[in-house]
């Protein structure tokens, strides 16, 4: 009788453990922040051609998904909001998974002491420095202050504008073609929509024929203030980005102003902007054909939405 009593209770209180663990929240498996293809070169290249254009550096993170100080240091990456503008204005971030991505630290030298680890290349390449992150913590967690000086002792030194603009003029001069510059600033998510767009290969290669284009960062660079008051009219209305194409001399041609319509912006309405943005083409091209500009508009239509939100 003991003996199935015992058995009985035994039984019962592994069904109520049984109950009381499925009663238990799951916690949510962590989700993976490095990719395990063994393309982090290729990335790093991408990296590199958006780092040239727009005077950035590229930021190496190289860790793994086995590894909790990377998860932690990530956490900051994109919690913190500051770091976070920093990254996003300053540096193109690759990850780089320690054990399937050995080319990518082989080829820059890079020597880890311990993960997470990171590594600056400027845009042409170089390695400019690598750093152990075990001295940017504080207790059991980064410091966000010391990932953030580092982050700035690293940072591309700011161009000037004027500069940028009177090398393109040159540049136009030499080439004999016309300038198309724009004005843009990291945090405007249309500006970077029309980065992106122009910097398509096919579009560039386009655009390459006829104009030198560049792009007038109005918070990155100094002295652009002044240069964008020479170009736009004061006072006028239509955010950014905002354009112009002008002749190799610095005289406009034609800006994005759309007469009684105000900026067109990063154009995607077929309707309203597109056409304006034909007729800057048509009206300042020499060799683009009338069928390359389709195409422009054609791509301009697929990159909408047709409503801005």
């Amino acid at each position: 009788m003991r003996l199935r009593k015992t058995v009985l209770l035994c039984a019962t209180s592994l069904a109520l453990v049984s109950i009381a663990r499925a009663a238990e929240p799951t916690k949510p498996k962590r989700q993976s922040i490095y990719r395990s293809d063994g393309k982090g070169g290729e990335r790093v290249e991408q990296a590199l051609v958006r780092a040239r254009a727009e005077n950035k550096r590229v930021l190496l993170k190289i860790g793994g998904n086995w590894c909790g100080w990377c998860y932690k240091l990530h956490d900051v990456f994109h919690k913190n909001k500051g770091i976070r503008t920093l990254l996003r204005d300053e540096y193109e971030v690759v990850m780089i998974e320690s054990r399937k991505d050995r080319a990518v630290i082989e080829k820059w030298q890079v020597k880890p002491e311990g993960y997470p680890y990171l590594a600056v290349l400027d845009a042409a390449g170089k390695k400019l420095t690598e750093q152990e992150t075990g001295s940017l913590e504080i207790g059991p967690k980064h410091d966000p202050e010391k990932v953030k000086a580092f982050l700035e002792r690293w940072q591309a030194p700011p161009l000037d504008a004027a500069t940028v603009l009177a090398d393109a003029l040159k540049t136009a001069q030499k080439q004999k073609k016309n300038v198309f510059v724009r004005i843009g600033a990291p945090w405007c998510g249309w500006c970077v929509r029309m980065d992106k767009f122009l910097a398509q290969p096919a579009i560039a290669q386009i655009l390459k024929k006829d104009y030198v284009v560049v792009k007038i960062d109005q918070q990155r660079m100094t002295g652009a203030k002044g240069v964008i008051a020479k170009l736009r009219q004061p006072n006028e209305g239509g955010g950014i980005p905002w354009f112009a194409f002008l002749d190799s001399k610095g005289e406009i041609l034609i800006t994005s102003t759309k007469p009684g319509a105000g900026n067109i912006g990063f154009p995607v309405d077929p309707k309203k902007e597109i056409p304006h943005f034909v007729k800057m083409l048509m009206q300042t091209r020499t060799h683009i054909t009338d069928k390359e500009i389709d195409r422009i508009a054609k791509e301009l239509v697929k990159a909408g939405p047709r409503r801005r939100q």
